[in-house]
């Protein structure tokens, strides 16, 4: 198709749009009641760790290993020697506890009960992670690495005998940070289930999280460094930050894929990616969870997204992400998310040629109501944040015009 069809073709949409703003205002608003949202339980605080067998969920936290029974409504508090649970994991009935200073635990009844874990790990030592690589449990620990053949009951130390945090795994591989000395942390990898160990490089920053995603690692860092990925097991970092609020003050302080979705815990709220981190969206503005809180760990169980926080346990519907939406790269086109929205809108648009472009925000009378952005942009992929919080709540539009591209995207601003 010509440029010509295409551009006449997008104009006569965008003028029937215009023709039925009561229409589009309807079925947006329909599909807003539809859409899920953050709902905050009456969970405990300072959540660090999830878990969830059948209907128990349970959740680790600073001050003791809580469970739910009611999706989140009520807690009961299991009792440990330590009141910190740091790391949780489920293998088929058995669920397993992880705390800082008295080693592992075991609950074959669903938290009914639970014995420590003493043959070949120790039960002072502090056991920041659990993960399974292959058919070996795999945990990364203040005395190193260690692996499992047996589900748990019997441990091995490996080659990597010094603090280890974060690990994760994926398939019969696994990553770790380890910090052999102060200064020279290092990611290091296993292909073989976690018994066998290499070096691959220094981490590229203050390292909080690592996620296997596809063909990259993930790499959520503190200190204002935002996020990192790799594509040859942590050798080599490049930064992916765009959409996240990164400044002095910004940590990633976890990262979980649900879904097929990569999400990121912060200080600033959840945020998400759908195209491996070269732009994160934010979950949780406009929606009932404060952007500015702050997340420690995300956890995808029983249909929703479970987010522990400093002051409480929230939850939202997985459903919700498939109405995040992808940009076509193959034609110039624009994405809105959230949509509805409240207050902050990321406005994301690809254009397939330079060239100057005006975004505008129009009202249902064809008035400009809010100028984004007006200046030359180079072909491929932008991104704005505009705030929609000065708006009257209603339906919109918003245009991306200029030389070689004409765009338009319904848009409802909600009270």
């Amino acid at each position: 198709a010509s440029s010509h069809g295409v551009y006449y073709r997008t104009m006569l949409k965008f003028l029937l749009r215009r023709l039925f703003p009561a229409l589009v205002s309807l079925l947006l608003f329909t599909h807003s009641d539809a859409s899920a949202q953050w709902v905050q339980t009456l969970g405990p605080s300072n959540v660090e760790s999830f878990a969830g067998i059948g209907s128990t969920l349970f959740a680790g936290t600073s001050d003791g290993l809580y469970r739910s029974t009611d999706n989140g409504q009520t807690w009961t508090i299991d009792v440990l020697d330590s009141d910190w649970t740091s790391s949780m994991l489920v293998i088929g009935n058995n669920v397993f506890a992880g705390t800082l200073g008295y080693g592992l635990y075991l609950s074959t009844d669903r938290g009914n009960h639970w014995v420590p874990i003493t043959n070949g790990i120790g039960t002072t030592i502090e056991v920041f992670s659990l993960g399974m690589s292959g058919s070996n449990m795999v945990t990364g620990t203040s005395s190193g690495i260690f692996f499992s053949r047996d589900s748990g009951m019997t441990w091995n130390a490996t080659s990597v005998t010094w603090q280890t945090n974060p690990l994760t795994t994926s398939g019969t591989e696994a990553f770790a940070r380890g910090s052999q000395k102060i200064g020279t942390d290092t990611i290091y990898y296993s292909n073989d289930s976690g018994e066998h160990w290499v070096a691959e490089g220094p981490e590229p920053a203050f390292t909080y999280w690592l996620v296997k995603s596809g063909n990259f690692l993930f790499d959520g860092e503190g200190n204002g460094a935002g996020v990192s990925r790799s594509s040859n097991n942590g050798a080599v970092w490049q930064s992916v930050d765009s959409g996240l609020p990164v400044s002095p003050f910004f940590h990633c302080h976890n990262l979980a894929i649900v879904d097929n979705v990569l999400l990121a815990a912060t200080d600033f709220g959840v945020f998400l990616t759908t195209d491996n981190g070269t732009y994160w969206q934010n979950d949780s503005a406009n929606d009932n969870m404060d952007n500015r809180l702050y997340i420690n760990v995300l956890y995808g169980w029983n249909g929703s997204v479970w987010a522990g926080t400093l002051d409480s346990v929230w939850r939202e519907p997985i459903s919700a992400f498939s109405s995040v939406p992808n940009l076509d790269r193959n034609e110039s086109s624009v994405s809105l998310y959230p949509d509805p929205v409240k207050t902050d809108e990321n406005i994301r648009v690809n254009v397939m040629q330079d060239g100057p472009i005006e975004i505008s925000i129009v009202n249902a009378i064809g008035e400009t109501v809010a100028s984004v952005y007006r200046g030359f942009v180079s072909s491929g992929e932008h991104s704005w944040i505009w705030n929609a919080s000065g708006l009257v709540p209603g339906s919109y539009e918003c245009i991306v015009q200029g030389t070689n591209v004409l765009l338009s995207r319904p848009l409802v601003v909600l009270q």
